[in-house]
């Protein structure tokens, strides 16, 4: 009985070591290696579980180059149509710089996002109903109709660039599939 408990024991513990290697494993820092011992299955599986390792934390090195670039990518133009901006009016120049400010908003957000695995935008009280009538207005501008019935004021806790964000992609694929929106509050 007592060799079959150390045998069971030398079988076993390499097996713990890699559950609590997956446990802790995060993207933050430089994930812990296992040593690869024990019997010959648990060796290959804690090889394999070091090379998942390597595989991830160079993914996430190129991502994050990745990242850069087209964070800088993106910013250049929107830097150059708000340089532009000064030959349009005043009215148009408003509409122009908010639109710039919220893309620069949404790309910072989705930055964050992917670097992070969350976002840093935090939930608060918003008026869902001015979030869409906002959306609705910008479609009206480039001579869309979408008609809008319901509630003229919707309160709730949530994300407002990301909530923007997904109202809109949902009335864009509304115009762009049905070539018309119908929104009800």
């Amino acid at each position: 009985i007592i060799i079959a408990a150390l045998l069971m024991r030398w079988v076993t513990q390499p097996l713990h070591r890699l559950a609590l290697a997956s446990e802790r494993f995060t993207l933050d820092g430089k994930p812990e290696q296992i040593d690869e011992t024990g019997p010959l299955e648990v060796r290959r599986a804690a090889r394999a579980f070091n090379t998942m390792l390597d595989r991830i934390q160079t993914l996430v090195a190129v991502r994050t180059q990745a990242l850069a670039a087209v964070s800088h990518d993106l910013r250049t133009p929107i830097t150059r149509i708000r340089l532009r901006t000064d030959a349009v009016d005043d009215d148009m120049r408003e509409r122009i710089e908010s639109d710039l400010g919220e893309m620069e908003s949404m790309i910072s957000a989705t930055l964050d996002f992917l670097r992070a695995g969350e976002t840093k935008e935090s939930f608060r009280q918003i008026d869902l109903a001015s979030i869409i009538e906002t959306i609705v207005d910008d479609y009206a501008d480039q001579g869309r109709v979408i008609e809008r019935s319901g509630e003229t004021s919707a309160t709730m806790q949530g994300r407002p660039l990301a909530l923007k964000r997904a109202f809109n992609n949902i009335i864009q694929n509304a115009i762009k599939y049905a070539d018309r929106a119908s929104i009800s509050i």
